[in-house]
């Protein structure tokens, strides 16, 4: 019974390391094996869009640099026409009124017109 017993488990043993370094074998070839077509496919057209997406990045960036430059450009060129220094953001709307009765200063604007000024260009019309 003894040797039966033995026999059985040496058997057993060989089974079970048969087992494993077929296991070990398969294990092996899965890690190793190739992608498939359909995942080879999937990764280039990735790839083709990362591609894609960079250069539009690119440009993006390069068409903001030149319109800040021509912001710029256009800002000297506008500023050394119409006058030196201009007062960017410094609008005071209440800045202008004097009080009741008393007219609002207007940047750039004619001066208010004065009855004797009316008067003088009614005799020039006629």
């Amino acid at each position: 019974m003894q040797a039966e017993f033995s026999s059985a488990s040496s058997l057993l043993d060989q089974k079970y390391r048969a087992l494993s370094d077929k296991f070990l074998e398969l294990q092996e070839m899965y890690d190793g094996r190739p992608p498939r077509p359909e995942d080879l496919t999937l990764i280039k057209e990735l790839q083709e869009q990362v591609v894609a997406q960079e250069n539009a990045i690119k440009k993006a960036a390069e068409d903001m640099k030149f319109y800040k430059l021509e912001l710029i450009n256009r800002e000297h060129s506008y500023n050394n026409m119409f006058g030196n220094n201009p007062n960017v953001g410094l609008m005071n709307p209440m800045g202008g009124l004097g009080g009741v009765g008393v007219p609002a200063k207007v940047a750039g604007g004619a001066p208010p017109a004065t009855k004797a000024g009316k008067a003088g260009m009614n005799n020039m019309v006629s």
